[in-house]
């Protein structure tokens, strides 16, 4: 019988251990990288062969250890942290990030100008003002305020909301469908879901939670917190509106007008500053004039 647990727990010792180098890893180790990644995801499809058992202490704690050893470096992959930190510094200094250009501010002003400075030198964009939604923003801020002007403890604030964020869909759904929980295993352990998230600091893995619940509470006829849940991730990032005409045309009769209610009214509330500046627009064009991945297919639709 021990036999049998010996395989499995080799295999996750490996997935953790594979995590830790790439935690460290710059993106110019091409070779290195690739090494890594495939050996991740060789690991993870062999898990998912067939549909696996999990416990909940063992999923708790491969989710801590292969997240924990990014905490003790800067992202190698991405510096849209500096950008978050920046706004999130504005506000904590009582500026809006909307409609300014980094270029354009004195971080003189600043109570501490050379952490101001240090962040706007690393910024990829300093050209356009801030697009992020006023969710995401308020996440910025708490990091700024929290990071007692240290990149790597601001950095880590906002890591922390991504691992909150994401245990507290991990709760939702093990508390109603414990059944599912080689479901959750998959999302959560997902490689891409670690780097893209913990790793790279990227907001999409706070987003998804939200999103979930919306999906989960629309399903079971709860509509206005679906609504609510819904307009959530959509201050996160933007790109949950395309999924509007799903939930429309899912839904029927005083369903759908209560779902656009709580939705609208969720969003309306957060967003109406934001909407009447009208330099955010200019924002908007570093997305498609300057960051086109793959433009051409982008081009064609």
């Amino acid at each position: 019988m021990k036999n049998k647990h010996i395989f499995p727990a080799l295999c996750g010792l490996i997935f953790v251990l594979l995590f830790i180098r790439l935690s460290f890893t710059p993106r110019t180790a091409f070779a290195e990288m690739m090494l890594i990644y495939s050996g991740l995801f060789a690991l993870y499809f062999r898990a998912w062969y067939k549909k696996p058992m999990f416990s909940v202490p063992a999923l708790i704690l491969v989710f801590l250890a292969v997240r924990l050893p990014f905490f003790f470096h800067l992202p190698l992959l991405s510096d849209d942290f500096f950008r978050f930190l920046w706004d999130g510094l504005l506000i904590t200094e009582g500026r809006s990030p909307y409609g300014m250009a980094p270029v354009s501010v004195d971080t003189t002003v600043f109570a501490d100008s050379e952490f101001g400075q240090r962040l706007l030198s690393g910024m990829n964009s300093p050209d356009f003002a801030s697009v992020y939604p006023p969710l995401n923003q308020l996440f910025f801020a708490i990091a700024a305020f929290l990071s007692g002007n240290d990149l790597l403890q601001g950095v880590n604030v906002m890591r922390g909301i991504i691992a909150l964020s994401e245990a507290g869909m991990f709760v939702y759904f093990l508390l109603r469908y414990p059944e599912k929980i080689w479901l959750l295993a998959a999302y959560l352990l997902n490689p891409l879901v670690v780097v893209e998230g913990i790793g790279n600091v990227h907001f999409e893995a706070a987003l998804v939670p939200c999103l979930a619940v919306a999906f989960a509470k629309f399903n079971s006829g709860h509509f206005a917190k679906a609504g609510i849940a819904w307009a959530g991730s959509i201050l996160i990032k933007l790109t949950p509106l395309m999924l509007a005409p799903v939930f429309w045309f899912q839904s029927r009769g005083r369903s759908r007008w209560v779902f656009v209610f709580a939705s609208s009214v969720l969003l309306l509330t957060f967003t109406i500053p934001w909407i009447l500046n009208s330099k955010i627009v200019d924002g908007f064009g570093l997305y498609f004039h300057h960051f086109e991945f793959n433009a051409s297919v982008y081009y064609l639709v």
